[in-house]
């Protein structure tokens, strides 16, 4: 469930990409009626230079109207103000700019979530066309309440109602199907197309089907825009999450200190499932996943099951302070270095990340977050 939720936000959202041999003047023109902004400006973010470098604008706003212009190859830019009495919020817009002029206006509702309402983009194709795909999407997918799906799989998790939480993976599978043929449809359609380049630059870094889908789909688009700067960052993505495509496949080995100075080997767990846990102190979804690998831990410990876990931590106090608040007790390793070696291995883009293997040494499953874990031993250890 929740990785459909995921990547449908993501999908529909504003993430920034490079295109350096499509350079283009651009100029937005914006006029919101009724903006309050506690500093009188306006901020744009996801500008691509030449070089491929992210760059931000800010502008002055008067009576709820600004202006940014420049040059920028092809991307998503994300404009927004800060909200009033918020200082830590935004009220943001995604736009999709390319060449040429661009005209946005909007009413200020702190009545809505975004605090905008009534969006309008004129004289950007590239944006025309995001929201064509949008629509797509939306239209395969009909009306579903994302919002109530997402509860009641949380009191599902909550109360360990496997019934339930196998009815809304059924909707989910079916909801993922709808989705990614939609997905595969407008990108097959538009091999030339920037959007089709951004949805494929962020599902690049996945796992899993996903992974696969982007190869599929980067394998649609024309040799123009894979010849992009876009084209080759997609291309070394491609490359390094191949790396992390291991199920069914031998784990390899590798070697790292504990916290005191002791060496330890993946393959001194042979014989034994193990999670291979990737994690570090600063990661807040990270220490929030561990309560999770903690009960599945004291499970299923002495039937054969352990975890060795690699932190991407620099700093020893911070890592050994972080293992005893959460009460951790299996064995943790790290090289200390932000770049660990391990990570490089297994293909890990992000965190927190984890790869179950057996006693074989083969890899079964990666990712199993939450629930997903402990549903996965109870099935192996066959056990309710």
């Amino acid at each position: 469930m929740k990785n459909l939720l995921l990547v449908y936000v993501i999908l529909l959202g504003c993430f920034s990409a490079n295109a350096q041999e499509f350079v283009k003047k651009f100029r937005i023109e914006g006029h919101i009626k009724g903006l309050e902004t506690p500093d009188g400006k306006m901020y744009l973010r996801g500008l691509v230079n030449a070089n491929g470098v992210n760059q931000t604008d800010t502008v002055e706003v008067h009576d709820g109207r600004f202006s940014f212009s420049g040059e920028t190859e092809p991307t998503c830019v994300k404009i927004y103000s800060k909200r009033v009495g918020y200082p830590n919020y935004i009220n943001p817009m995604d736009i999709f700019v390319g060449e040429g002029n661009i005209y946005v206006e909007a009413i200020y509702d702190t009545t809505e979530y975004t605090f905008l309402r009534d969006v309008k983009v004129k004289g950007s194709p590239l944006h025309d066309e995001s929201v064509i795909y949008n629509r797509k999407l939306t239209d395969a997918l009909g009306h579903v309440d994302f919002e109530k799906l997402q509860k009641d799989y949380m009191t599902a998790q909550e109360k360990r109602d496997t019934t339930a939480l196998r009815k809304l993976n059924e909707i989910n599978d079916e909801l993922s199907t709808k989705l990614k043929q939609a997905m595969d449809d407008f990108i097959r359609d538009n091999p030339t197309s920037f959007v089709s380049m951004h949805v494929i630059s962020e599902i690049s870094r996945a796992t899993g089907e996903y992974l696969a889908l982007a190869k599929k789909w980067f394998g649609y688009m024309n040799a123009s825009v894979k010849s992009s700067l876009i084209g080759k960052r997609i291309a070394k993505n491609l490359e390094y999450a191949s790396k992390g495509e291991l199920i069914g496949k031998p784990a390899g080995d590798f070697e790292q200190p504990t916290a005191d100075g002791k060496p330890v080997r993946l393959s001194d767990y042979r014989g034994k499932y193990v999670l291979l846990d990737f994690w570090a102190s600063w990661c807040g979804p990270c220490r929030a996943e561990n309560p999770h690998v903690l009960a599945a831990y004291k499970r299923f410990h002495d039937k054969g099951f352990d975890v060795l876990a690699v932190s991407l931590d620099t700093d020893a106090d911070k890592w050994k302070k972080a293992i005893e608040e959460d009460a951790l007790p299996w064995t943790h390793v790290s090289d200390l270095k932000r770049k660990n070696a391990a990570v490089e291995q297994f293909g890990v883009s992000g965190i927190p990340d984890n790869f179950l293997i057996g006693p074989d040494g083969i890899v079964i499953a990666r990712g199993l977050r939450g629930d997903a874990l402990m549903m996965k031993l109870e099935e192996i250890f066959k056990v309710k």
